[in-house]
């Protein structure tokens, strides 16, 4: 009785420990998208990486195309709040707290209005033990940023709460042109 349990017991725990080890999606660096490690640079467009794994295919490719398009919100809000920083350093207008996350807001509203520009251009997904990998590859134009970004900067009130004068007005729209 006593070795048909510790028998019971040692398959049991070899079947737990070769169960789980064979759901691991292993990944190389060779197994990874030459696009994953060196994104594309080109002077007129924003590229953004996203990866996921899970075990339902499309969740895992949803999530990575998001993560790739998150990626570009991020250096899009990035990009802006610096071209408003810079044009109000030009004209000595300081910035406070209050400013600083009105300025946030609008940086964070012209990037959530430029994903409609945000294109998914390449795709790669691994399968392995019943789990996915995926990476997805965005892309988006400056030239469509710029636009968004001097739509949102004309808003009256947004030029009310951030307090751009005309001054400003004409740094931004410089400023603007050199994103």
């Amino acid at each position: 009785m006593r070795k048909i349990t510790l028998l019971s017991m040692t398959l049991m725990i070899a079947f737990m420990v070769f169960g789980c080890a064979g759901s691991k999606v292993l990944h190389k660096q060779s197994d990874l998208p030459e696009w994953y490690l060196n994104p594309p640079e080109e002077e007129e467009y924003l590229y953004g990486i996203g990866e996921s794994n899970g075990p339902d295919l499309g969740m895992t490719r949803t999530s990575a195309e998001a993560a790739a398009r998150d990626d570009i919100v991020r250096q899009v809000a990035v990009k802006v709040n610096n071209m408003i920083n810079n044009s109000k350093e030009q004209i000595g207008q300081g910035s406070d707290a209050q400013m600083a996350n009105l300025q946030q807001s609008a940086s964070n509203q012209i990037a959530s209005q430029t994903l409609r520009e945000c294109k998914i251009i390449e795709r790669k997904i691994d399968t392995g033990g019943g789990t996915y990998k995926a990476y997805a590859l965005a892309k988006m134009s400056l030239a469509a940023l710029r636009e968004e970004t001097k739509k949102t900067l004309v808003d009256k009130d947004l030029q009310r709460q951030l307090k751009i004068g005309k001054e400003l007005q004409d740094v931004l729209a410089k400023n603007i042109d050199k994103m």
